[in-house]
């Protein structure tokens, strides 16, 4: 279970820049001309340092996303075995609460 909170924590890591990074682009800021030559400089080199980091992060992603799969397919049949083993005692349970 760790692992899979890791690996969703990861990923809105790696989105949440990319879409605030979208959303500026799309946005024109009126600024005044000394600042827009500076705002535009800083988009730049965060674009690049962005990708950089983006590329980076998405092999790892790429790498580990097997093994979080397989994980994943784990747990949820060890989390359905537990059902199975649960459920009638549970249901006894909400029976004798109704009695």
């Amino acid at each position: 279970m760790p692992k899979i909170i890791s690996s969703i924590i990861l990923l809105s890591i790696i989105s949440t820049p990319c879409l605030v990074l979208a959303q500026i682009q799309q946005e024109e800021i009126p600024t005044p001309v000394p600042q827009e030559a500076i705002w535009n400089w800083f988009k730049q080199k965060l674009v690049f340092i962005w990708d950089k980091i983006y590329s980076v992060l998405s092999k790892e992603v790429e790498q580990r996303k097997p093994g979080v799969e397989d994980e994943l397919k784990k747990e949820t049949e060890e989390m359905k075995q537990e059902i199975k083993e649960k459920a009638p005692s549970l249901w006894q349970r909400f029976l004798e609460l109704i009695r």
